[in-house]
């Protein structure tokens, strides 16, 4: 478990606490760099599944509740859920969805968050590049070659493990909760490009976890977000 507390905005009016696996310390210099935010906490568990789907998992069993006891001292204005889904969370949906452990493991950790915070933003899937990104970057750039990690942008529906997840997100009642997603920021109508056309450099560091020009790219999206999650109007609030 990695924990980080930061305060580079001091002045700001809001807090954040951004949980998950190593996905949240991947994505959390984005909440970091909002200057509405005076703290920043971030809880992350590397290669644990967050929240646990089997008591006898017990590191995740662990990760899962200390964060959320983090939450209830803590009591942040925002939450963030940045994590990298799998096991019972990106299989098939079982019906009645109700009944689905995937929705009510989700669903425990939800309802528990939200004794503690106004705001709940989750990132709704990874996208993941077939190859490893810098790597296969390196590579070609040793080579003289033109690097073209160009990947076809394909319907959200026929990428089962995302439409999983989706389906169980979609279940959820969760009147504070608001959802984004990777491909908003690097993704255009018919592909994903994981090279930055302006630095020509990586976005990410293999194929799911994502480099510091990522967070740039997507930093803006989690800004309005935020301000919309906490009902901000005043642009200059700070």
């Amino acid at each position: 478990m990695i924990f980080c507390e930061s305060s580079l905005f001091p002045n700001g009016n809001y807090t954040a606490l951004v949980i998950g696996n190593s996905h949240a310390e991947c994505g959390s210099g984005a909440v970091n760099m909002n200057p509405l935010f005076k703290k920043v906490i971030t809880m992350s568990a590397h290669g644990v599944r967050v929240p646990f789907q089997s008591e006898l998992d017990k590191d995740a069993v662990l990760a899962t509740k200390a964060m959320m006891e983090v939450a209830k001292r803590f009591q942040p204005d925002v939450v963030f859920y940045m994590t990298y889904y799998a096991g019972i969370l990106t299989s098939e949906v079982k019906d009645p969805i109700t009944e689905d452990h995937g929705v009510q493991i989700v669903d425990r950790m939800i309802k528990e968050i939200s004794k503690y915070t106004q705001a709940i933003i989750i990132k709704r899937h990874a996208f993941e590049f077939k190859v490893e990104v810098s790597p296969e970057f390196i590579r070609l750039r040793n080579q003289d070659n033109r690097v073209n990690l160009k990947a076809p942008r394909l319907s959200e529906n026929r990428l089962e493990n995302n439409h999983n997840i989706r389906k169980r997100f979609d279940a959820l009642h969760c009147s504070k909760c608001h959802f984004w997603d990777y491909s908003e920021a690097f993704c255009g109508d018919n592909y994903c490009n994981a090279i930055d056309e302006n630095t020509e450099l990586p976005f990410m560091r293999e194929n799911h976890h994502v480099g510091i020009l990522m967070q740039r790219k997507f930093r803006p999206f989690l800004d309005k977000l935020v301000k919309k999650a906490l009902n901000i109007t005043n642009v200059d609030e700070h």
